[in-house]
């Protein structure tokens, strides 16, 4: 059975981290990503302003999928995507 891969996707962010979480999460639920987009890390010792980190699965290309993009629009998170990144 091929593993699927799994990539990470980081942008600089502003705000509560609790809050940015919560509209993260939703953002994914109402897209209905959760398979797709499983998990959401927030780098530690998060202050005011801080890295956010979507876990992708399914996507091997170098090409940011357009989803992720959707997801940060609709929470309100503008800024810079670094894309891929391994994080272990």
């Amino acid at each position: 059975m091929a593993m699927s891969v799994r990539r990470y996707v980081a942008v600089r962010t502003v705000g509560n981290p609790e809050q940015i979480l919560n509209k993260i999460k939703n953002a994914i639920l109402r897209l209905e990503l959760a398979n797709t987009i499983p998990v959401i890390k927030i780098e530690k010792n998060a202050s005011r302003e801080f890295y956010v980190f979507l876990a992708v699965d399914g996507y091997n290309s170098d090409v940011l999928p357009e989803m992720t993009n959707r997801v940060f629009s609709i929470a309100g998170i503008k800024g810079e995507k670094l894309w891929p990144l391994s994080i272990k």
